[in-house]
């Protein structure tokens, strides 16, 4: 859509950016030291991404999507810092090109999601809000290394921690002003007052409301008690 060049654009409703990626880096290479340096974890940063790379191995047994006891200690050292920032969150699972069929998983289709799910719930148990979290199966695609030797396959089977440079943000519901606050109480008034009153409300110069029923009796009309409220 063209627009005026001199025309203002709200950019409300742009992504919000969240915690810089890099000062994250620097807390999960520290938190995830001993495995970055056995080659079980892997840390790469570019422009939009900073990813987290875990290996299958460690955190699930051959064919399986059922997490293994070092997961959750893997993962709970990753909670304590992304908890503790509002980036999303984007879990990509991935396996080598070796074809899988159980009774199970299908295809590595199915494998890679059911990781990448197992991960994110998870996550999501340690503290990660459900509205940050988002879950990507790549199958075999994108392959890190060569799928003709079992060491290349063993590093293609691996899950992906994304942190998005992009935040979320929860938006906190608005405390009502005074003046909805007052329509509130008088709508509210005249659902509650029996039809046969014949209801009048007058808004005070000090903020308040008074409220007054008639109703007729004969020849008698009954004025009830004003109500002020401020």
């Amino acid at each position: 859509e063209l627009v005026d060049n001199n025309l203002v654009i709200n950019e409300s409703n742009q992504p919000k950016l969240g915690s810089p990626l890099q000062a994250l880096k620097q807390d999960l290479q520290s938190a995830l030291y001993d495995l970055t340096e056995n080659g079980l974890a892997k840390l790469e940063q570019n422009d939009d991404w900073l990813t987290i790379e875990l290996s299958s191995g460690m955190l699930f047994a051959s064919g399986s999507a059922a997490a293994n006891p070092s997961a959750a200690i893997v993962l709970e050292e990753v909670a304590n810092i992304i908890n503790r920032v509002n980036n999303y969150v984007e879990v990509r699972g991935y396996t080598d090109n070796l074809s899988i069929s159980n009774e199970i998983f299908s295809s590595n289709w199915e494998l890679s999601a059911a990781r990448a799910a197992a991960i994110t719930n998870m996550l999501e148990q340690l503290g990660v809000v459900q509205e940050r979290l988002g879950i990507q199966a790549n199958g075999a695609n994108d392959p890190v290394a060569s799928n003709e030797d079992s060491f290349g396959r063993a590093r293609n089977r691996r899950v992906v921690i994304a942190l998005s440079k992009y935040s979320y943000l929860q938006e906190k519901p608005q405390a009502p002003s005074k003046s909805e606050l007052q329509e509130q109480l008088t709508g509210n008034i005249e659902r509650e007052l029996p039809e046969y009153d014949k209801i009048q409300i007058i808004r005070l110069p000090n903020g308040g409301i008074r409220i007054t029923t008639r109703r007729e009796a004969g020849d008698e009309k009954v004025e009830s008690e004003s109500i002020d409220n401020n």
